[in-house]
């Protein structure tokens, strides 16, 4: 189906400087969740679009920010791993940086943990964790969280397929903006999949997609 094609090419792009159905995690990652530096670092205030300067570091400093605790670096760390930046590609330990970020709250490192998770990279691929760390992310306020959990519910991958769980979940990420859930938001009205179709919203959601400048690229990836 040309949906569930683009939403994979959309994922496979997504990794960025990157459970049970029930949103529950196993006991030894729910103990990981809980386990939080002492006094809050500074980078876990930053907004979604802002830098905490860690990637302009070199690889000696990075490696010395991330092992005192720096959860931003933690991620940088992860995703240079992961990418093969400045050192040899390493998914075990790229997934092991991004875990410990995940744990300190950091938004990124565990949208970056639930698609290691998702995809099998670094550990065993595991649909439960993937959702679980998603939801974290999201609960923060994160698109990228909001969005994953939309596309699993609305495919039915790792969860039983829930149309109106992919609705709120794509409606909180499109509201900020992200162009990728607008787009899902029109499939899914236009086309009646999940929702009722309601053409009206599908032409609105449409709109905010062309408005964005991003319409020719995703029809480009039909």
């Amino acid at each position: 189906m040309k949906y569930k094609q683009l939403i994979v090419v959309m994922i496979m792009a997504c990794m960025v400087s990157a459970c049970k159905t029930t949103g529950e995690a196993t006991a030894d990652e729910t103990t990981t969740a809980k386990t939080t530096v002492t006094s809050k670092h500074p980078c876990l205030d930053l907004g979604i679009y802002e830098k905490s300067g860690v990637d302009e570091l070199g690889l000696t400093e990075l490696l010395k920010q991330a092992k005192s605790g720096n959860p931003c670096a933690q991620n940088e760390m992860g995703r240079r791993l992961g990418v093969g930046e400045g050192v040899e590609i390493n998914s075990e330990e790229s997934f092991a940086w991004y875990k410990k970020s995940a744990a300190q709250g950091l938004a990124i490192g565990q949208v970056n943990l639930a698609y290691m998770y998702f995809k099998g990279e670094g550990t065993r691929k595991d649909l439960e964790q993937a959702k679980y760390w998603f939801l974290q992310a999201a609960n923060q306020g994160h698109f990228e969280g909001q969005r994953m959990l939309g596309y699993m519910y609305i495919t039915g991958t790792g969860v039983e397929k829930d149309g109106k769980e992919a609705e709120k979940w794509y409606l909180q990420a499109a509201n900020q903006g992200h162009v990728d859930s607008q787009y899902s938001l029109h499939y899914m009205y236009a086309n009646g999949d999940g929702v009722e179709k309601d053409e009206g919203k599908a032409v609105m959601w449409l709109h905010r997609v062309r408005d964005a400048r991003l319409y020719g690229e995703v029809w480009k990836k039909k």
